[in-house]
Formats: structure tokens, sequence, C-alpha cells
């Protein structure tokens, strides 16, 4: 059980980013949206060493730095996953393959 929460850790990082983006979005009023990629690897490293202070059994990580590390990483993914679902969602198509 351990080893499938330690998996699933860093994806919850990633889905808890999103999370605070969309809440972002919300409180300001989609003024700021061009900066949430630049604040989604500060916003994953938070979250990760959060995570890795809390819960360190569950984070594949060996000490506070390495857990942020990893939860930068989370953080880009999630500007990636969200950027793929936005880009799929589009009407229409772009013309290219």
């Amino acid at each position: 059980m351990q080893n499938i929460l330690e998996t699933l850790s860093l994806p919850i990082i990633a889905a808890l980013t999103v999370a605070l983006f969309e809440a972002f979005k919300g409180a300001t009023g989609g003024k700021f949206n061009k900066y949430i990629p630049l604040l989604a690897p500060f916003i994953g490293a938070a979250l990760g060493a959060l995570l890795f202070v809390a819960l360190p059994e569950y984070v594949p990580a060996a000490n506070v730095g390495a857990a942020a590390v990893l939860g930068a990483i989370s953080g880009l993914s999630a500007t990636g996953a969200h950027q793929v679902k936005k880009q799929i969602g589009k009407d229409g198509d772009n013309g290219g393959s």
C-alpha cells in the first residue's frame, strides 16, 4: 500500500497545483493568467516540501530539497497537462496534424 501512495504522491501534487491555478484564476478574475505557468513550479515545490514534512513516508525523496524539486517538476507537468486538456477541448481544427 505504501508503494502505491508513494507512486501517487506526484500526480496528487500536480492535481493540487491545477486546483490552486483554478482558485487563483477565480480570485483574480483571470487578470494574471499569463503568470500561472511561471508560478507552477513554485507552487509545486511548496506542495512537495509540505507533503514531505507532513507525510515523509509517502514522498519518494530523501530530504525536503529533493521533495521540493519533485514538486516543482509536478507543478510543471500540471501546466503541461492543463494545456493539453485546453487544446483538445478547442472547437475546430487548426489545420495541422
